[in-house]
């Protein structure tokens, strides 16, 4: 039984993965996105953003998480979709008062928990891309 236990969980990883690689790659393809090399640190990665005069909308995690999510109850549903696919074999009622805790709470491990969640790209802000994530998880 631990086993298939394990097993879900790798696999859930690498749905994970696929699901980061290819927004990275579509960030690759879109027309609107440039490629900005780093010169000085050889051993970093090259940042993606937007081109001059095209503006993306973001919004900082901690903003995020205490407007967009813990304010309303369809901020919070999202965050129990987005909890619930960390949360693996754990009743319900344990996300569904993990959910009502963090926005009680409103500090900063709630900032930690959205940025792992919804922050995929590690930057600090969440989009517009990174917000509708869990929406069509049921």
């Amino acid at each position: 039984m631990v086993s298939v236990g394990l097993y879900i969980l790798e696999t859930i990883a690498a749905i994970e993965t696929v699901f980061r690689l290819s927004q990275q790659y579509a960030l690759m393809l879109d027309k609107n996105v440039t490629v900005v090399p780093v010169e000085d640190q050889p051993d970093i990665e090259p940042r993606i953003e937007p081109l001059i005069g095209h503006s993306t909308h973001r919004t900082s995690i901690h903003h995020f998480s205490r407007h967009g999510l813990c304010s309303k109850f369809e901020g919070k549903r999202k965050l129990y979709k987005a909890l619930k696919t960390k949360f693996c074999n754990t009743k319900l009622s344990f996300t569904a008062g993990f959910v009502v805790d963090l926005c009680r709470r409103r500090d900063g491990m709630l900032d930690k928990w959205v940025g792992e969640l919804f922050d995929i790209d590690g930057d600090g802000f969440v989009t517009h891309h990174e917000k509708n994530i869990y929406n069509y998880i049921t």
